[in-house]
């Protein structure tokens, strides 16, 4: 019993060791100008979803802006998924919404749909997977799938290549 208590604690303090940030040199200037630009983002998102009457889609925008910034390699970071992910869940909840309403058993089929959709039609984007879930709460239009969420999200990819292309090239 004590060996397997001890083993069982190595590979603990293995696993932690193995989460320790790996940073290189300048790495920590790029992780704050990352935070001020997703403060600067998620500013602009705020501004159109409260005035589109629609605040609470902000969430997924937030996850949205880490993958865009923090790590841009990801296939979950491609501006296809970015735009295609929020849309497609968009639609897809705003739909099921319009056709059965708000019971129960909405949310859970709409967020099926949501993960079976984004993986056939190749535009997987995590965060979107939350849009339906803020539309069974907040039972918007179809007003919602223009904005905030076309049109937030086609700001936020252009916001992210020219974070990426323009101003991460610039020397501090």
């Amino acid at each position: 019993m004590k060996r397997q208590s001890t083993k069982i604690l190595l590979q603990l303090n293995d696993f932690f060791i193995s989460m320790k940030p790996k940073s290189e040199p300048g790495s920590l200037k790029k992780i704050l100008i990352s935070g001020i630009a997703a403060a600067t983002v998620i500013w602009l998102l705020w501004l159109i979803s409260f005035f589109s009457n629609y605040p609470v889609i902000i969430g997924s925008f937030g996850a949205s802006i880490f993958l865009l910034l923090a790590v841009p390699k990801s296939e979950f970071s491609r501006v296809k998924n970015l735009l295609g992910g929020h849309f497609l869940a968009s639609l897809i909840g705003l739909t099921c919404s319009q056709i059965f309403g708000m019971e129960f058993w909405v949310l859970p089929i709409s967020l099926c749909l949501t993960v079976i959709g984004m993986q056939l039609l190749g535009v997987s984007h995590p965060p979107a997977a939350s849009n339906p879930v803020i539309i069974f709460f907040s039972s918007p239009d179809w007003t919602f799938l223009l904005v905030p969420t076309f049109i937030g999200s086609v700001i936020l990819a252009i916001f992210a290549y020219f974070y990426h292309k323009v101003f991460l090239r610039l020397e501090f």
